[in-house]
């Protein structure tokens, strides 16, 4: 006769079922923007503490969209805001502040133009060199503003095509 030993009850894994993330209403990137700072904001780690929060989000997009000049002319000159390999850093860091990133050198390209045009109104005219000088200025803020800006400027296109079409011929194919 065989004894049979007592069998082990089997312990059960519980697995913790991760929780998805709400999906957004809209397709929009700019919709629900804040809760996403929020968000990033909480994040806890060690070290010294960011600087990125929604105000100087705010402050920085804010300036950049101002200001005809570049974002180290920018940071140095307010001492408040982030150096600019900071706001870089920023870029890859938190999506929802590349948008609006984008958005305000969007804009900065209108204080470009403004820049630029009463530059050329000042332009001594009887000195050659300045005139070639503002010349390839406006130039450069064209072509720099055509990237930031294609949409409202870059130079605009027209194609026109003219198809011929012999119904006879097409017929003929047909048969």
């Amino acid at each position: 006769m065989t004894i049979k030993k007592p069998s082990k009850p089997k312990r059960e894994l519980k697995l913790k079922q991760k929780s998805k993330p709400p999906k957004p209403k809209s397709k929009s990137l700019l919709v629900n923007l804040e809760p996403k700072l929020n968000q990033l904001q909480k994040k806890a780690k060690t070290g010294r503490p960011t600087k990125y929060n929604p105000d100087m989000v705010e402050r920085v997009c804010t300036a950049i969209s101002r200001t005809a000049g570049s974002l180290k002319a920018i940071c140095s000159a307010d001492s408040e805001l982030p150096c600019s390999d900071t706001i870089s850093e920023w870029l890859f860091k938190y999506p929802a502040f590349s948008v609006l990133y984008w958005e305000a050198k969007q804009q900065q390209s209108s204080a470009y133009a403004d820049y630029i045009a009463e530059r050329v109104r000042n332009v001594d005219e009887d000195n050659p060199g300045a005139i070639a000088k503002a010349n390839l200025e406006l130039k450069f803020v064209q072509w720099q503003n055509a990237r930031l800006a294609p949409k409202r400027w870059s130079e605009k296109t027209q194609t026109e095509n003219t198809v011929i079409v012999k119904h006879e011929d097409r017929l003929k194919e047909l048969e």
